[in-house]
């Protein structure tokens, strides 16, 4: 609220707030009944995304607010724009999966006997596995052909770029943050 507050002193007249997807934490709906006591200034945008696909969309809403866009055609963009992003990823230590619920204890132990590694996709709130591979050396083909085969095709995206693809990103933990690595990934 003070935040809110703040912004509101500096003299704006709108905020278009973009908090982490509604399916994985409660700071949507947190945002949601806060934003109540601003008398309809406070968008709170609900484009169920998270992690890099979140700061994609931040970056789109500066751009619309930057062109003149109002900041219920904003929420409105984004909101519809929702499921048009994904994230793959996996992980190097089946452990945190185990310990956050999302694999039982055998099967991080049998994963981990046999180097076996889960490709999770995120679209939205939903968080699935995509595929499984031996080795973290496996997630690069597979990554490649997640890109591939993305919904991305609709004919208003196609219009903007040609292959359909508006953004892609890789961000990884430190072990893959280093250049020569990225580099290895052909981007």
């Amino acid at each position: 609220l003070q935040l809110w507050n703040s912004i509101f002193e500096r003299g704006y007249d709108a905020i278009v707030y973009i908090p982490m997807t509604s399916g994985l934490s409660g700071s949507c709906q947190n945002a949601a009944m806060l934003a109540e006591d601003f008398d309809g200034r406070v968008y709170v945008v609900d484009n169920h995304r998270i992690s890099v696909t979140q700061r994609g969309s931040v970056l789109e809403a500066k751009h619309m607010a930057d062109a003149g866009y109002l900041p219920e055609e904003i929420k409105s963009y984004l909101e519809a724009s929702a499921f048009q992003a994904s994230i793959y990823l996996t992980v190097a230590d089946l452990k945190y999966l185990q310990r956050g619920g999302r694999l039982s204890s055998s099967a991080a132990l049998l994963g981990t006997l046999l180097n076996i590694k889960p490709i999770l996709s995120i679209q939205g709130y939903q968080i699935d596995v995509f595929s499984k591979v031996r080795g973290l050396k496996g997630f690069k083909p597979i990554f490649r052909h997640a890109l591939r085969m993305f919904p991305w095709k609709s004919s208003e995206l196609r219009q903007a770029e040609p292959n359909g693809i508006k953004r892609t990103g890789i961000t990884g933990s430190r072990r893959f943050r280093r250049r020569s690595r990225v580099r290895q990934w052909g981007m």
